[in-house]
C-alpha cells in the first residue's frame, strides 16, 4: 500500500514512504536528497554528455568497470522534472517513439544501452524511487508556455496532461503542476497562482485514486505556494480540507513547498524559514503530535539541509552539484564552500588528501583542470586511459553531490542519536547568515534552548544575531511584478496595438537620436531598470573602457525584450518594462519569430531614415535571445551578431566581449579624435552611461 508514516514515535524528523508498485514495494526513508537527473538527453539511453556518465552511477550500471561505487551513489532515489526533454530538443515524435513507448528505466534498463565512444556503458538496475516533478517552475516566467504539439498544457487539461506523462515515465513519487512566483509579485497575482496550483493539486488526488486499480499508485505531492506565511498556512490547510471531502488517504500525500529558490538567491532566508515553518505547521497531527504527511522543499539544499530537518521537513532536491561542475566548481571539504579549479592548482598529491571521496582518491587536480580547458578530443588521464570532457565533468559533479549526500547523512545520524540540537549549533558556528536563519527557525518554535545557545554563540561571535524577530514577520514587500502584461503591452514597431493610450502615442511619436549611429542590442535581465542589471552594466562598462566615451556617445543601447521585442532605452522606466517578468524560451519559437520581425522591423525603420548609418551590433551570449537574433539578421542584413559561435556553459565572458569589442571597433574604424562632447549626449543616454561607471550602485542578482 503506498502511504508515508514516521517510523519513530520519539522524533518528529524520521520517517518512511512506500510506494506500491506492481514488481512489489519500494520504499524511501527520510531524511532524503533527491539529485536531479536528466534522462531525455537525447535519442537513446546513451544519455547526452555529461548525463551519460551521471546516470552510469547514479542508476547503477551493470558495467563492471566503475570505479565510483559508493553506499551515498549506488541506487540512490532521484528526482527528475516531466518537461526537462525541452532542452534537449526531444521533438513530440522522438518523445513518443523513443522515450514513452516503455518507463523512462525499462529503457536505460535495456541491453542495447553502451557508449560509442568506451565499452564502460551498460544496462542499469536501479530499483529505488523515481520521484517526476511537474516542471513547473518553467511557468514562473513563461507563464504561456506552449505545448500543444506535445499534447500537453492544453487549456482545461493542464493537470491531466501532465499527470498522464508521469504515468507514462513510470514514476514512483509526483508532484502536482504548480504555477510558482517570485517574491516581488503583486499579492492578488501571488494568492491566483497558488490557488491553480491547489486546484491542480486536486486533481492530481482525483486522477491518482483513479487509476489505481491499473497499478500506478504514486505517492502524490501536492505543490504549495504562499507569498506570506499567513497566505502558505491557508493553502496547506484548505489542500487537507479538500483532499478530506475528496475521501483522500493523507497518508499518500505530501505536501511540496515551491517558489522558495528566488528567495535563498537574494539571501532572504528569514522570510525562507518563516513560509517553509508555516507550511509545516498547517499539516495535521497524528496521536503524537507529529505531521501526518511529509514535506519536501523544491530546489533547496546544502547548508540549509539541517535548518529544513529542524522545522520538519522530510527531503529536498539538488541540481546544485552538477550546476557548479559545469562552470568548474569544486566543493572543498575543508573550507565548506565551492572555489574554482584554478584554485587547486597548486596542490601538490592527488586530491585524496584534501576529500575522502570515491573519485577523489587517485584524482590529480591539473588532470582534470587540464582536460577541462582541453578541446573537444578526448584527453590523456593520470592513469593513462583516454576520457572526453564531458567524463571529468561528471567526476567533478559526482564528488560535489558526495558531499551533498554526507550533509545529509550527518544530519539523518544526529537525529538518529537526538542530537540535532547540538549538530545545528556547530553547523550555525561556520556562517552569520545560517545563524541567523537558525536564530528564526527557533523563535517561529519557541525553542528557547537553542535561542539561548545561539546567543551565547553570537556574544563570541564578531557578527551579533538581533534580539527580535525580524523580516518573516513583516508585510511582503510592495509588488514589483506583474504576470498581467502580453507582447502587446509594449511594441516599438506597432504602437497603435499598445494597451495603454497614452505609451501608444508616445511609441508612435518616438524616434531615436539623430547622433546614435550604431544601435548596439543587448539581452533583457530580470533587474529593471535594465541598465542596473549586472550583465548590462559590465558589458557597457568593459565596451566603453576599449572604444572610449566619444564612441559611446553615437551607440543607441536597445534591449531585446523576450516579451516585447526591442525595447530603447529612453523607454527602460516604463511601467510596462519595469513590472514586466518572462524569459524567452528556446521552446517558444512563436515568440522568437514575433521577436526577430519587431527588432527586424525596427532596424530596417530606422536604417531607412538615415539612422544607425554604422550598423547594428547585437551582442547576444544566450541561446533563445540569440535565436531571436538570428532570425533577425536574415530580415535585417545589416545586423552584426556576436558571439560568433554557440555559447557553452564553459565560455569566458572575456572571450565573449572582446568580439563585441572588434565588432564595434570595425563599425567605427573611420573615428578618430573628439566626436560628440558630453552635452551632446541625451539625458536617458548619458544616465545610461554614467550607471555602467558608477561601482556604487547595487547591481543586483545576476540571474539574467
Amino acid at each position: 500500500m503506498t502511504k508515508f508514516e514516521r517510523t519513530d514515535n520519539n522524533s518528529r524528523h524520521i520517517g518512511k514512504i512506500t510506494i506500491s508498485t506492481p514488481h512489489g514495494d519500494v520504499q524511501v526513508s527520510t531524511p532524503l536528497l533527491y539529485p536531479v537527473v536528466n534522462l531525455m538527453t537525447g535519442t537513446t539511453a546513451n544519455g547526452g554528455g555529461v548525463w551519460g556518465y551521471v546516470c552510469d552511477v547514479l542508476l547503477q550500471s551493470l558495467s563492471s568497470s566503475h570505479p565510483y561505487w559508493s553506499s551515498l551513489y549506488s541506487n540512490t532515489p532521484f528526482i527528475t522534472e516531466a518537461l526537462h526533454f525541452l532542452d534537449y530538443n526531444v521533438r513530440p515524435q522522438s518523445l513518443e517513439a523513443r522515450w514513452l513507448s516503455q518507463p523512462l528505466r525499462h529503457r536505460y534498463a535495456s541491453e542495447t544501452r553502451s557508449n560509442h565512444r568506451t565499452s564502460a556503458r551498460g544496462p542499469v538496475s536501479h530499483t529505488s524511487a523515481m520521484f517526476v516533478d511537474s516542471g513547473g517552475f518553467r511557468l514562473l516566467r513563461l507563464p504561456s508556455l506552449v505545448l500543444h504539439e506535445y499534447g500537453l498544457l492544453l487549456e482545461g487539461h493542464e493537470a491531466e496532461g501532465v499527470f498522464s506523462l508521469q504515468q507514462r515515465y513510470g514514476a514512483d513519487i509526483i508532484a502536482s503542476l504548480d504555477y510558482p512566483f517570485l517574491p516581488t509579485i503583486s499579492p492578488g497575482e501571488a494568492q491566483d497562482r497558488a490557488d491553480r496550483s491547489l486546484f491542480n493539486a486536486i486533481e492530481a488526488m482525483r486522477l491518482a485514486r483513479s487509476v489505481s486499480s491499473t497499478g500506478f499508485n504514486p505517492f502524490v505531492y501536492a505543490a504549495c505556494h504562499g507569498l506570506t506565511p499567513e497566505m502558505m498556512s491557508q493553502t496547506v490547510t484548505s489542500l487537507f480540507g479538500q483532499s478530506l471531502e475528496l475521501g483522500y488517504d493523507v497518508r499518500r500525500l505530501g505536501v511540496a513547498v515551491g517558489s522558495l529558490v528566488p528567495l535563498r538567491s537574494s539571501k532572504k532566508l528569514e522570510a525562507l524559514v518563516a513560509l517553509v515553518h508555516a507550511a509545516v505547521e498547517a499539516i495535521p497531527r497524528d496521536v503524537h503530535n507529529f505531521a501526518v504527511s511529509p514535506v519536501h522543499t523544491f530546489g533547496l539544499s546544502g547548508d540549509l539541509v539541517p535548518i529544513l530537518v529542524y522545522l520538519g521537513v522530510d527531503s529536498f532536491d539538488s541540481s546544485t552539484f552538477l550546476q557548479q561542475a559545469q562552470i568548474r566548481r569544486y566543493w572543498h571539504p575543508s573550507k565548506r564552500k565551492y572555489v574554482h579549479l584554478r584554485d587547486l592548482s597548486d596542490h601538490k598529491g592527488v586530491l585524496g588528501s584534501l576529500c575522502s571521496c570515491p573519485v577523489c582518491e587517485n584524482l590529480l587536480p591539473n588532470d582534470i583542470i587540464a582536460s577541462l580547458v582541453s578541446g573537444e578530443e578526448p584527453t590523456l588521464s593520470h592513469d593513462g586511459s583516454h576520457e572526453y570532457k564531458s567524463s571529468w565533468y561528471a567526476k567533478l559533479a559526482l564528488h560535489n553531490l558526495y558531499h551533498e549526500q554526507v550533509q545529509v547523512a550527518s544530519v539523518r545520524s544526529a537525529v538518529g542519536q537526538s542530537a540535532l540540537s547540538e549538530f545545528l549549533i556547530d553547523h550555525a558556528g561556520h556562517q552569520h547568515r545560517i545563524r541567523l536563519a537558525l536564530m528564526t527557525s527557533a523563535r517561529l518554535r519557541n525553542d528557547w534552548k537553542l535561542i539561548s545557545a545561539l546567543e551565547r554563540l553570537s556574544s563570541r561571535s564578531y557578527h551579533k544575531l538581533p534580539l527580535l524577530p525580524a523580516s518573516p514577520l513583516e508585510p511582503a514587500p510592495a509588488p514589483t511584478i506583474t504576470y498581467r502584461y502580453t507582447p502587446s503591452s509594449f511594441n516599438i514597431c506597432d504602437p497603435d496595438l499598445v494597451e495603454r493610450p497614452d505609451l501608444s502615442d508616445l511609441l508612435a511619436q518616438y524616434e531615436p537620436g539623430a547622433q546614435f549611429e550604431l544601435a548596439l542590442i543587448l539581452p533583457c535581465s530580470s533587474v529593471k531598470p535594465y541598465g542596473n542589471s549586472v550583465s548590462q552594466r559590465t558589458t557597457l562598462r568593459t565596451l566603453s573602457a576599449a572604444v572610449g566615451a566619444d564612441v559611446m556617445a553615437r551607440i543607441h543601447k536597445i534591449t531585446l525584450s523576450g516579451l516585447y521585442g526591442p525595447v530603447p532605452v529612453e523607454f527602460e522606466t516604463e511601467e510596462e518594462v519595469l513590472r514586466y517578468d518572462f524569459l524567452l524560451s528556446t521552446v517558444d519559437k512563436a515568440q522568437i519569430a514575433e521577436n526577430a520581425r519587431r527588432v527586424a522591423t525596427y532596424l530596417n525603420r530606422w536604417t531607412r531614415q538615415g539612422r544607425y548609418r554604422r550598423g547594428a551590433v547585437a551582442y547576444v551570449p544566450f541561446r533563445a535571445y540569440r535565436d531571436a537574433a538570428s532570425r533577425a539578421q536574415a530580415l535585417a542584413p545589416g545586423l552584426v551578431i556576436t558571439p560568433s559561435v554557440n555559447v557553452r556553459s564553459t565560455s569566458r565572458d572575456e572571450d565573449q566581449l572582446a568580439e563585441l569589442i572588434e565588432a564595434v571597433r570595425q563599425c567605427f574604424g573611420d573615428v578618430k579624435g573628439d566626436i560628440v562632447t558630453g552635452a551632446d549626449v541625451p539625458a536617458p543616454y548619458k544616465s545610461m552611461v554614467q550607471a555602467a561607471f558608477d561601482t556604487n550602485a547595487s547591481p543586483g542578482p545576476r540571474i539574467d
